[in-house]
């Protein structure tokens, strides 16, 4: 049981009253002196314990109340308002920017430069899809770092022309929209939304000796993942 604190503070007015007092059939002034005393009660202090707790509360409550909104790109910016208006008193989720600017990883040093790779790429392999069909190719992209069969770092995946977009220049030549910004925030810190692809293509079926088809998106990208052996 939480303990009730009562905190009394005195506030002490001093009131100078000047009453006639008759004596003996004389008008006397007499100095009269009343105290008053305010009594003011605080009901609880939260505990830092309790205080936590109530937010994260708070903070689930929002989240659930986000769960019917159907458009991914809607329910994640949603979703990215609730995380930073908690990320004061909670810790918010990590996110791509954590891990490839701010404290490095395993895969790479900090580099703002490989960020900025990464959006181009996904920008021009999707530049006419929305942020779904640019959440799948970010997806792709980042179930190969995990892979660890093409490339140790997400600099080595992009760069080493594993991507018709980097073979023939278009990432140099797109604007970064933020769709693209979205997706790839979406597939790195919520879900890989191909469900385990590492490989697509355009209107062909190059892949479709060595992989298993999963599907194809509004773009006309057809989805491969790595075939059951």
């Amino acid at each position: 049981m939480n303990k009730v604190l009562f905190i009394v503070s005195l506030s002490v007015m001093i009131a100078l009253i000047f009453a006639p007092i008759f004596t003996d059939g004389e008008e006397k002034i007499e100095e009269i002196e009343y105290v008053e005393v305010h009594i003011e009660t605080e009901a609880e202090i939260e505990t830092e314990e309790n205080y936590r707790e109530r937010i994260i509360n708070e903070m689930q409550s929002e989240m659930e109340s986000i769960n019917d909104i159907e458009d991914k790109k809607e329910w994640f910016i949603a979703y990215k308002e609730i995380v930073d208006k908690y990320s004061d008193t909670l810790d918010p989720p990590e996110t791509i920017y954590d891990v490839f600017i701010r404290t490095g990883t395993e895969y790479e040093e900090q580099d703002t430069e490989t960020l900025e790779l990464l959006f181009r790429v996904v920008e021009a392999e999707a530049e006419e899809g929305n942020f779904l069909e640019k959440a799948n190719v970010a997806s792709v992209i980042f179930n190969r770092l995990h892979h660890g069969e093409f490339g140790n770092t997400l600099t080595d995946i992009l760069s080493r022309k594993q991507f018709s977009s980097i073979s023939d220049g278009r990432y140099l030549n797109v604007e970064i929209t933020e769709d693209t910004i979205l997706g790839c925030e979406y597939a790195f810190a919520i879900k890989d939304t191909t469900n385990g692809a590492l490989f697509f293509e355009k209107e062909t079926n190059i892949h479709s000796s060595y992989a298993d088809y999963l599907f194809t998106d509004n773009i006309g990208h057809n989805f491969y993942a790595e075939k059951e052996k």
